[in-house]
This record gives structure tokens, C-alpha cells and sequence, in this order.
């Protein structure tokens, strides 16, 4: 009986084929009616949770931005006249004379992004209209230009044209590896060259020979009014518009004569020699000796936050950061970068261009790290800079400039192609995010990136009108947005914590549902979390 069951299904295929062959009709047969679960929602527990203020997040408007630079100033070298503050002579005691000097205006080429790039990295290099791919220093002047030195000469470069300074146009051939402007004056700190004084479409250089007192000059920094330099075997000079140069040398100012790099936080002066670090506020000087409490290192750049903590690059450590009573050792990230060339701070974040490693982002959440992987051009950066509208510049040894906007900075080529988890937010705007990571915000006005380094693998999206709060689940967390500060919710059933949340929705009134990938179902009510792990179950049909 079962052969010939199986005879008469062939035989019912066959003629089943034989009417599509034909191009008859098919006739639409009514399934039977699928089952329905009808659950008990009284069958359910409570949650413990906790909460944890992230802080404040970053936002970042593409509205602003017009093809990746400020707009230039209306005159790209005449200083004159510009600021009020002008310093008629930089150092009367000089000798130096002020030269003319000619300059290659160039049509510059756009920005481009790498190929098979992962992160929105944009690069300038020789194939696309530089003058070298060895970048020394890039620096945002007051006017909103910006200065870029390389191999062999010095460029500037705005939205339209491309301005190289260099031995072929009469301008000095000198490693040129800081800038700083002092009164209407473009400071040029070289190392070998002296210092270059850029006014009025003229320069001069201020050197052994004119009575500076030194050639090797390693970073400059301004205060209050005054100009701080710091050289390689001469100490600090002080240079005021009233008194000239003051050489620094007493002994209980200056523990060596390498200062190596100079930074300005809350007007105050602060300086590393090597040996440790110290505050200059005026005439008054706190000196901290680090060989006499930590392991013997030689400290070569510092940066100072605006709460007071101090990082420190060092030759064996890699990197410090000192706290008010904390030291935190960051060098386990010396496994991948040979040196730190370069660094910076920037919205909390220490930005550091390393030889090797590319660039590197450390901040109180974790690290971050942009390599060649991401869309940079080379791992083996040696400057970073970060202008005026929040975007990093880095310079590489051999592959010329990177450009990386807040958080990956802006969308790809301005589409929206990439945009995940729409939703509709208030005033009119669409929320979503980019590739499941940041916030975009897109009204008629503005699209509007807002970032964290938690905001990432983004599942869903939730915006609760009574308490304007954006609610977001993500694979490691939950997270809610509430006038610009960032919350983190930690959900716990006994002492595991529910993290891998897969989407989130809101019902009628206003409560929040999370599917979870190993918990199932989760609701968020009058402030509180409810788990539904078995729920009771009929079926109908």
C-alpha cells in the first residue's frame, strides 16, 4: 500500500508540473488557520538595576563644515592691523632684517577617502597636490588658515588654493617643527634654523647669529601676553614686547636645559625637562621631580587637562597620566606603537600620533585607534592637530595628511546611504544611527553627529516624548540620552547583568519593551524593570 501511495504522488507532481508548462491558472488553495500563543502577562518578576552617569556627550554640526575647511581670511598674509593686541618689535635686540618672500599659489585638490577603508578617514597627499608626503606640523592660525610644514618648505592651505613657501620661492630651507602667534606675528619654531617671524608678506629669522642665543628650538607657547621657548641645550626664553629676550638659567627654575615641550592650560605655563614636569604661573615656578618617586624615564611631551591632570610621553612608560592622587600607567600601549611622536588633548580625549600604531585615542572610557585598517594612509604619523571645528589633522612620515572628523566626522560624501534604526524624533527630526554606532540627527535645517566611545553596535532606538529621553540598546548595554548627558543602565537578574539587547519598542503608554538575546522579554515601567521569563501559554485555533 505505501508503493502505491508514493506511485500516485509522482503522478499527482507530474500533472501539477504539466499546468505551469501550459501556462494555466493555479488555483489558490486557503491554508488552515495558524495557531495563536496567548500569554499570561501576570506571570513575572522584577529587576534589580543600577545607573551610571557617562557624561556629557560630543556634538558635532555638518552644517557648518564646508568643504572640510574654514572659510579663508580676506587676506592670507597681511597680518597688520589684525588684532590689537600687535607687538610692533618681536625681540629689539635683534639684528635680524625682515626679507620679502614669494610664494606658488596652487589650485588644490579635494580630500579623498582611502579605498577599502572601515572609518570615514579622509587624506591630502603628493598625488593630490602637496608638495611632500613628509609632514612635520600642522597648525590652525587665528585667521582660521591652515599652515601645514613639510619637507622642504612650508604651505598653506585654504578651501580654494594651495600657497608653497619654500627654497625655489626665496623662503628658508629649515626643519620647521611648531608654530605660535605672537601679537601680528606667525612664529616659525625651527630646529637648526632659529625662530622665523612671518608679517606683512616679509620674514626674518631670529637666530646665533642675530643675538637670539640659539638655533634648536623645540616648541613655543604664549601666556598672558608673553612668549614662552623652549630650545634643546639653552633652557626657557621669555620674550615680551616691553623687555625683549629673558634667558631663564637660574637653577632653581630649570632642573636641564632640554625643555622638550610646553603647553598652556588656565593660564599657567607648563613645561617637561626630562627629568619631570613643572607650573610656571608668573614668576613663581612648582617643579616636580618624577626620577625621585617613579622608575627612572625620560619624560618628552606633556599636555594638562582642564582639571589639572597631567600626561606625560615617556621614552620606557610610553604614557602617564597624574591625577591629583591617582598615576595611571598606559604602557601596555607601547606593544604596538614604537614612540609617541605627537599628542593632543581634545574634548577629553588624549590624541596621539604614534610611530607604528597610527593614531591613538585614550580617555577615561577606554582606547581608541585609527590605523591604516580604518582608512589612515600610513601607521607611522609624526603630528596631530585639532582645529577649530573639532577635526583631527595627522600628519605621517611618508603618506601625507589625514583628516578625521568628531567621531568619524561626517557621513560619507554628505549621503545618508549608511544610515541604520530610523526613527522619528522631536521637533520634527529623524533620529539613526551610522553602521549601528554614533547619532545622527537629520532635520530641514542641520544633520548633526552626536558621539561617545560607548555608542556603538547600536540595536534600537526609542524617543520618549513626556521625559524628551532617547532610549538605546545596544549588544553590550542599555543607554539613555537626557539633555546631552549620557546614562548607562545596568539590568541584573540575581548577580548576572543582561547586556545583549537585540531591539527596543514603546507601547501606548509610554512604557518601554527590550527583546533580549538570552532574556527574552523585558519592560520598563514607573521605574522599574520586569523580566517575563515563563510565561504562561494557550493555544488557539
Amino acid at each position: 500500500m505505501y508503493q502505491y501511495r508514493n506511485i500516485f504522488g509522482v503522478i499527482i507532481y507530474v500533472f501539477f508540473c504539466a499546468q505551469i508548462t501550459y501556462g494555466q491558472q493555479l488555483k489558490l488553495i486557503p491554508l488552515k488557520r495558524s495557531l495563536e500563543h496567548v500569554y499570561d502577562m501576570n506571570v513575572q518578576s522584577q529587576l534589580s538595576h543600577s545607573v551610571v552617569e557617562i557624561g556629557k556627550v560630543l556634538s558635532s554640526s555638518y552644517s557648518a563644515i564646508h568643504d572640510d575647511l574654514p572659510a579663508p581670511n580676506r587676506s592670507v598674509f597681511s597680518r597688520k592691523a589684525e588684532y590689537p593686541e600687535q607687538i610692533d618689535e618681536l625681540i629689539r635686540s635683534s639684528n635680524a632684517q625682515f626679507r620679502d618672500f614669494k610664494y606658488q599659489k596652487i589650485k588644490r585638490s579635494h580630500f579623498r577617502f582611502k579605498d577599502q577603508a572601515t572609518e570615514y578617514i579622509k587624506y591630502l597627499n603628493i598625488s593630490s597636490g602637496l608638495p611632500s608626503d613628509v609632514i612635520y606640523k600642522i597648525y590652525e592660525s587665528r585667521d582660521g588658515n591652515i599652515w601645514i610644514s613639510y619637507a622642504g618648505g612650508l604651505a598653506l592651505l585654504t578651501p580654494t588654493y594651495m600657497y608653497v613657501m619654500d627654497p625655489k620661492t626665496g623662503f628658508p630651507d629649515f626643519r620647521i617643527i611648531c608654530f605660535e602667534e605672537f601679537g601680528s606675528s606667525l612664529l616659525l619654531g625651527t630646529f637648526g634654523g632659529g625662530l622665523i617671524e612671518m608679517r606683512d608678506y616679509k620674514y626674518r629669522i631670529h637666530n646665533e647669529k642675530s643675538g637670539f642665543g640659539t638655533n634648536l628650538i623645540l616648541d613655543m607657547a604664549v601666556v598672558d601676553s608673553v612668549l614662552y621657548v623652549a630650545t634643546y641645550g639653552e633652557g626657557l626664553y621669555k620674550i615680551t614686547g616691553e623687555t625683549g629676550v629673558q634667558k631663564l638659567v637660574s637653577e632653581s627654575l630649570l632642573k636641564s636645559k632640554v625643555i622638550s615641550d610646553v603647553c598652556v592650560q588656565n593660564n599657567a605655563l607648563y613645561y617637561t625637562d626630562g627629568n619631570g614636569y613643572a607650573k610656571l604661573v608668573e614668576d613663581t615656578l612648582v617643579y616636580f621631580d618624577l626620577q625621585a618617586y617613579f622608575t627612572p624615564d625620560e619624560y618628552t611631551g606633556i599636555q594638562v587637562s582642564e582639571k589639572g591632570e597631567v600626561w606625560l610621553s615617556c621614552r620606557d612608560k610610553f604614557l602617564i597620566k597624574l591625577g591629583q592622587d591617582s598615576l595611571t600607567d598606559y604602557s601596555h600601549l607601547k606593544a604596538n606603537a614604537d614612540e609617541i611622536r605627537d599628542f593632543v588633548l581634545g574634548h577629553g580625549t588624549l590624541w596621539i600620533a604614534t610611530k607604528g600604531a597610527g593614531l591613538i585615542g585614550v580617555n577615561d572610557y577606554g582606547v581608541l585607534n585609527f590605523d591604516t585598517h580604518q582608512g589612515l594612509t600610513s601607521d607611522k604619523t609624526r603630528s596631530v592637530f585639532i582645529d577649530s571645528y573639532d577635526n583631527i589633522w595627522i600628519g605621517t612620515d611618508n603618506a601625507g595628511i589625514n583628516l578625521v572628523s568628531p567621531s568619524n566626522f561626517v557621513m560619507k560624501d554628505a549621503t545618508i546611504s549608511d544610515l541604520q534604526n530610523l526613527i522619528a524624533g522631536p521637533n520634527q527630526e529623524i533620529i539613526g544611527t551610522e553602521n549601528g554606532r554614533d547619532l545622527i540627527f537629520i532635520s530641514d535645517q542641520e544633520s548633526r553627529r552626536i558621539q561617545h566611545p560607548e555608542l556603538f553596535d547600536i540595536t534600537g532606538l526609542v524617543y520618549v516624548e513626556k521625559d524628551q529621553a532617547l532610549w538605546i540598546t545596544t549588544h553590550h548595554g542599555l543607554y539613555k540620552l537626557v539633555d546631552n548627558v549620557l546614562l548607562r543602565y545596568f539590568i541584573y537578574a540575581g548577580d548576572q547583568v543582561i547586556l545583549n539587547h537585540l531591539n527596543i519598542a514603546m507601547d501606548s503608554a509610554q512604557n518601554i519593551w527590550i527583546g533580549d538575546y538570552n532574556f527574552g522579554v523585558i519592560k520598563y515601567a514607573n521605574s522599574e524593570f520586569y523580566h517575563f521569563p515563563e510565561w504562561s501559554k494557550t493555544e488557539t485555533h
